[in-house]
């Protein structure tokens, strides 16, 4: 449909399945961008891509073999699209993943260092910022918002799902605190 997209990866020269896909997607209105690596002509020509990224790495180092060096190129190229992804949806802010989700006890620690970061002189403890991020589900978002304005979990929930996209925390916390 117009809403959805396809991207279509392509590390070699000869892609049938990517291209027939790409091609599809484009007829159903879906965007289609596609990165390639080693042969961006005939991704071009035959792929039907709204848009096309071209990181064109070189020869392997073993001919045949499109593992090593296309490999790297398109893992770091689909890095980059999630996180422009996540940095649209409003799951960062500044340079901090906000929206994880603590299920063990690095990523809870990891929690507890971004809360500080965000709200340096907040006068919680590590053990009450976990405390807080538990009462809130695993919400790092909603534990943010309770201790800036110093409001319930409901309230704070209210907060964050008004604000959609970029400019969530900067709506959140921009806000006054009682």
């Amino acid at each position: 449909t117009p809403t959805d997209t396809l991207i279509g990866i392509a590390t070699s020269r000869r892609t049938p399945y990517v291209l027939s896909a790409l091609s599809y997607a484009r007829a159903q209105g879906a965007l289609a961008p596609g990165p390639v690596f080693i042969s961006p002509r005939e991704m071009r020509e035959k792929g039907d891509c709204e848009v096309v990224v071209e990181c064109v790495v070189g020869g392997e180092v073993l001919m045949g073999s499109t593992r090593m060096k296309a490999g790297s190129g398109t893992k770091m190229i689909l890095n980059m699209i999630s996180m422009g992804i996540m940095i649209c949806l409003g799951k960062t802010y500044r340079n901090l993943m906000i929206d994880l989700k603590p299920t063990n006890t690095k990523l809870l620690l990891h929690a507890v260092c971004i809360f500080c970061t965000i709200l340096p002189h907040s006068p919680l403890s590590d053990q009450e910022i976990e405390e807080l991020v538990g009462r809130c589900g695993g919400s790092l978002k909603i534990a943010l918002v309770i201790a800036w304005l110093r409001c319930g979990v409901e309230e704070a929930r209210g907060w964050v799902g008004g604000w959609v996209g970029l400019g969530w925390v900067e709506g959140c916390l921009g806000q006054s605190a009682s």
